[in-house]
């Protein structure tokens, strides 16, 4: 009987661990996501703040 408890007790703390473990991959995987999304957000608005407004010429005369 002994052996029985004892292997329930050891499949209960799998249980648990591996619960936990997939709690904290799940939190990695947002934070990661929320990084991404960070980066997306600053290439967006880098992107749109490189466009000239109109009438603003591309090239820069350097003759002297």
């Amino acid at each position: 009987m002994s052996d029985l408890a004892t292997s329930a007790v050891v499949a209960s703390q799998s249980q648990t661990q591996l619960a936990m473990v997939n709690a904290m991959l799940k939190a990695s995987h947002q934070q990661d996501q929320a990084v991404v999304d960070m980066l997306s957000q600053a290439v967006e608005a880098g992107q749109a703040q490189a466009a000239a407004p109109a009438g603003m010429g591309a090239a820069v005369d350097l003759t002297v």
